[in-house]
């Protein structure tokens, strides 16, 4: 059985908190960065060995570990409880805030790419469906952003009036509307087509074009637009 040596035992320099201290952040491994969140070991395992057994559980892809719940971490690792999943998750929505925020100028959305990089860490990790309005000028420069209507699993209720009512506020002459697949499914349902249409027809009466419908996931997207729907 291997031996269990905790953390403040070793050498200085392989401890990831020291070691990060005089080589910088830059050096730590993802294993070591997540070993830092964790703070302890538990259940005879060091923090190393436990950031090294989550990453082995997802791939070592964090883009799936970024869809875990608390419950997630809590039930699949033993001592691992709310406030080490807490720690982690937080540092996840920090890293889509930091992503998704910017203190230039509004950005120029002119193509579906710019707009899913936009959107992604938005909505790219949500369990449940999410519906959310991007309201553009002409130059096609975020005016602002929001989202509208939250559902369950698969699914979400969109109130057009709602909509509308928000961009007429805005005083918005171009819209962009998303929502996500937690299901990682990027094909779109009827329901999906028929909501396009609706919002489409809709905004002419207001004149406001519609650019585009997005339908998000983690790795990828459907654009309405680039598949000539709209």
């Amino acid at each position: 059985m291997k031996q269990y040596i905790p953390i403040s035992s070793w050498a200085e320099d392989d401890k990831p908190r020291e070691k990060m201290v005089a080589k910088g952040v830059f050096s730590l491994s993802t294993n070591e960065l997540l070993a830092i969140l964790l703070r302890s070991g538990c259940g005879g395992e060091s923090a190393l060995d436990v950031a090294r057994r989550m990453l082995a559980d997802c791939n070592n892809d964090l883009n799936i570990m970024a869809r875990w719940s608390i419950r997630d971490f809590t039930n699949r690792y033993k001592g691992v409880g709310v406030a080490k999943a807490a720690s982690i998750i937080a540092a996840f929505e920090l890293a889509r805030r930091r992503e998704g925020s910017s203190g230039d100028a509004p950005p120029a959305l002119t193509s579906s790419q710019e707009i899913y990089q936009f959107l992604r860490p938005r909505l790219g990790d949500l369990q449940r469906e999410e519906f959310w309005v991007l309201m553009l000028n002409n130059a096609c420069r975020l005016k602002s952003h929001e989202r509208l209507f939250s559902g369950g699993i698969d699914s979400t209720t969109v109130d057009l009036r709602v909509l509308f009512a928000r961009a007429l506020e805005e005083k918005a002459q171009l819209l962009v509307v998303a929502h996500n697949h937690p299901s990682g499914n990027l094909k779109p349902s009827e329901k999906d087509i028929s909501l396009t249409r609706r919002v489409s027809e809709g905004a002419k009466t207001l004149d406001i074009t519609l650019l585009d419908h997005l339908i998000v996931c983690a790795n990828g997207y459907y654009s309405f637009a680039d598949e000539g729907i709209l």
